[in-house]
């Protein structure tokens, strides 16, 4: 059975690998519990002398299990740079490629093999072949964080403002996933840190969403679009008021962020933080001198979007803000009116504690 000869390469027994083999193993044969050959499973724990051995005597160097990885890639994936070149040796093929599309250049980068990297590129590797989601080695070692095998994935020739299928760059994936120093690193070697991603995020509206001060901070330092807006006309401190952030949307008012831009159906940030509730943003930018009474084209504004969401931390801000609770807007509504419609019991009885009048003409009023 293959277990058996899986076993004998697991334990380097050589001896017993020749005897199996003699016996009328297949030397190919396929274990069902590894999911793999023999040579793939020698080639995953890097033992070189049986990698050796059992291609001498006959294993197909371009077996592949069943995700499609050859005894290469799975050799490059671990870092084991020796077993590497000797498959190579044997003519395993440089760029076969697995389900996803990946090659052993990018699975050595994926697990941050320099050395093993150095060594495909050597032998002639594209460093610029890419998956199915067309991304390269670099994209795939910037997202992990590998800053030295970034730097040399650049030194060796790598496109630096290249994109994936979703317009994603090597800086792209460096910010979503934390990785300040790789970040810097990219901008050294000339990445583009406004250039947008198939939904118009920049490098920066990536790090206002995940909420990551810090690279907002860098970023900006380094000369980021601080008004550059998405596909649906949200800049930064539209998203870092969206994700409730402070911290964030106060780095980019103090670098000179427009307070009251407006998004593609005419919200200000303001707005977006009454309706969501998010409180923090919504303090700071009260604070800041956020326009309490811009409206949309429907006339709602920062007070009627809290009020038709019903919440009433959002609204008792606003007031203490000094918004004028009789205000009406553009279609002659009123704070007080627009919460009793919605249903929001809670946010009319707040509102008239703080001195609303509610027109009672085809509206019933609410319990005290």
């Amino acid at each position: 059975m293959v277990h058996e000869l899986i076993r004998a390469v697991q334990d380097g027994d050589t001896e017993r690998v020749d005897q199996l083999l003699n016996e009328g193993h297949d030397v190919n044969g396929w274990d069902d519990a590894f999911r793999g050959t023999p040579l793939i499973y020698a080639a995953l724990h890097g033992s070189v002398q049986m990698v050796k051995w059992l291609a001498q005597r006959g294993a197909d160097v371009h077996a592949a299990n069943r995700r499609g990885r050859t005894a290469l890639i799975k050799a490059a994936s671990q870092g084991h740079s020796r077993v590497v070149e000797v498959l190579l040796e044997a003519g395993a093929a440089l760029e076969a490629r697995d389900t996803f599309g990946r090659n052993a250049l990018m699975e050595a980068s994926r697990g941050g093999h320099t050395e093993t990297v150095l060594t495909l590129l050597e032998r002639g590797a594209d460093i610029e072949a890419c998956d199915k989601m067309a991304r390269t080695s670099l994209m795939l070692a910037a997202g992990e964080g590998f800053l030295e095998l970034v730097r040399t994935h650049l030194e060796e020739g790598s496109d630096v403002n290249r994109s994936d299928k979703v317009g994603w760059t090597a800086l792209h994936r460096a910010v979503f996933e934390g990785h300040r120093e790789v970040a810097e690193l990219l901008l050294t070697w000339g990445a583009n840190i406004d250039a947008p991603d198939a939904a118009g995020r920049t490098s920066l509206l990536v790090a206002a969403r995940i909420r990551d001060p810090e690279m907002v901070a860098m970023l900006l330092k380094r000369g980021a679009d601080r008004e550059k807006k998405d596909n649906s006309g949200c800049t930064p401190l539209f998203v870092a008021a969206l994700m409730d952030d402070a911290a964030t949307a106060k780095l980019l008012l103090d670098a000179g962020a427009e307070i009251d831009s407006r998004d593609n159906t005419a919200r200000t940030p303001l707005m977006v933080t009454c309706f969501r509730g998010c409180l923090d943003a919504l303090r700071l930018l009260c604070g800041a001198g956020a326009d309490l009474y811009a409206e949309t084209g429907e006339g709602y504004s920062a007070m009627l979007s809290a009020c038709v969401a019903g919440k009433p931390d959002a609204v008792d801000l606003l007031l203490d803000s000094g918004f004028d609770v009789n205000t009406t807007n553009s279609r002659g509504y009123t704070a007080c009116m627009v919460a009793s419609l919605a249903g929001h019991k809670e946010v009319v009885n707040l509102l008239l504690s703080r001195g609303a009048f509610l027109p009672t003409t085809g509206m019933d009023r609410p319990e005290t």
